[in-house]
């Protein structure tokens, strides 16, 4: 017997075909319509829920499809999911620190909305071209219209203007690309220089503001009669990477959120402050999020994982009652 951990002995990124066990009861809490921070040692399954949650995941592991519950029409949710450590987080702790914290705050929390708002727009024009959202190229072309219309630095700019939501997201890709630039070389811009360029606004802003146009947009055109409301979970795996005033940036765009926004950030360990944001006060409670915590788990539920897993990694074992 080996004296490891059989969950640390593979990661999940590691894997040429992604095989899933989701034990019901956290997974449905992770699918709820409200923020959570999913809190675990390594090989607990954290980047396996988020990318259960993942939209591209969803559409295309046969595996995964088994255990979700209908299809992504029917479940009326969009996640999306981002691999922190990967974004240029470290360089915005050192920008402009000279400047007032209230405009580092911001350029910060505009470049996490504009990094899930590139792949939630990507998500978007996918499932309308699969048909799953319908609508014509004329009413997705108003929604682009609108959402740039709403965003002076981002209508102002000097560039083909997108009209499908394609378009959108690289050109969102080519601002957030730009915003990180300027923070890993350090640049000295002022801040009418930058409002200039980018949609700064209060913490959180420009991402909620968009997603409410999102969000009707996917209600109004799904593929069916159902009308209830779609709405979004950002996945932000490796959280703790961020420093302690990035966190509380996080926090306070959780507080701040509203439907159809939603968030799902994993730590390894609590984060150092889990309750306080930028302004004083403002705190994030029970209310705002809920918490899973998945080292404090069962016998009853961590042998019904072993079992799980073990069927979902072997096929021999499916059958074994």
């Amino acid at each position: 017997m080996t004296p490891k951990s059989p969950f640390t002995l593979h990661r999940f990124e590691h894997q040429q075909e992604q095989l899933y066990f989701l034990p019901q009861e956290p997974f449905a809490l992770l699918e709820q319509a409200k923020s959570l921070f999913l809190i675990g040692s390594r090989g607990t399954g954290k980047t396996t829920f988020l990318q259960a949650l993942n939209w591209r995941e969803q559409l295309s592991n046969m595996a995964l499809q088994e255990h979700l519950a209908g299809s992504i029409l029917e479940r009326r949710y969009i996640g999306v999911y981002v691999k922190t450590p990967l974004m240029h987080v470290p360089a915005f702790d050192k920008w402009l620190d000279h400047s007032t914290p209230e405009l580092q705050d911001s350029l910060f929390s505009t470049y996490l909305d504009l990094v899930w708002l590139e792949e939630l727009a990507n998500a978007i024009a996918q499932l309308l071209d699969l048909g799953i959202l319908r609508a014509r190229p004329k009413q997705e072309a108003s929604l682009v219209h609108e959402i740039l219309q709403r965003e002076s630095s981002l209508r102002e700019r000097r560039t083909s203007v997108p009209v499908t939501l394609l378009q959108l997201s690289r050109f969102l890709y080519t601002v957030r690309r730009e915003l990180e630039n300027l923070a890993i070389v350090d640049a000295e811009s002022t801040p009418k220089e930058l409002s200039g360029l980018f949609p700064i606004s209060q913490i959180g802003g420009f991402g909620r503001s968009i997603c409410r146009l999102l969000g009707d947009f996917c209600t109004k055109y799904s593929g069916d009669t159902d009308h209830r409301p779609w709405y979004f979970r950002i996945c932000l795996d490796e959280s703790e990477c961020l420093s302690v005033r990035q966190q509380k940036v996080l926090n306070m765009m959780i507080r701040l959120s509203e439907a159809p926004l939603s968030y799902v950030v994993s730590y390894v360990r609590p984060a150092e402050d889990m309750t306080t944001t930028c302004l004083p006060n403002l705190t994030l409670q029970n209310a705002d999020r809920n918490i899973l915590r998945l080292d404090a788990m069962s016998d009853t539920d961590f042998r019904e994982l072993c079992i799980g897993v073990a069927r979902s990694d072997l096929p021999i074992l499916r059958s074994i009652p």
